[in-house]
C-alpha cells in the first residue's frame, strides 16, 4: 500500500491518506478524477494505472481544487451515492 501525505496551505489540515491500486477504475489518461459513486473517492492516474485515494471522514473530493475539502452539505450529485452520515 502507497501512503502519500496530504498537502494544505494550513499546516494544521494536513493528513496522511492510502492509496491502493484500483482494479475497476479505467483511466483516460493521466490526472485526478472523482469516483462516478463516491464523492469520498477520487483516483490519481499515472501511466494508464489507477491508484484510489479516499479522503479523511467527512471530506469530499473537490475536482476543481483536486483536494478533499469539508463542504458544509453534501454535494448534489452525492446524495444518492452515499450513506446518510449526517453530512
Amino acid at each position: 500500500m502507497l501512503k502519500l501525505i496530504g498537502i494544505s496551505n494550513n499546516p494544521s489540515l494536513s493528513f496522511i491518506v492510502s492509496a491502493t491500486p484500483s482494479d475497476w477504475f479505467e483511466c483516460p489518461a493521466d490526472g485526478y478524477y472523482p469516483d462516478p459513486y463516491n464523492c469520498h473517492i477520487y483516483f490519481v492516474c499515472v501511466s494508464e494505472n489507477a491508484w484510489e485515494f479516499h479522503c479523511p471522514a467527512h471530506l469530499y473530493y473537490n475536482p476543481v481544487k483536486r483536494v478533499s475539502r469539508v463542504v458544509p452539505f453534501r454535494p448534489m450529485r452525492c446524495r444518492n451515492h452515499l450513506p446518510n452520515d449526517g453530512t
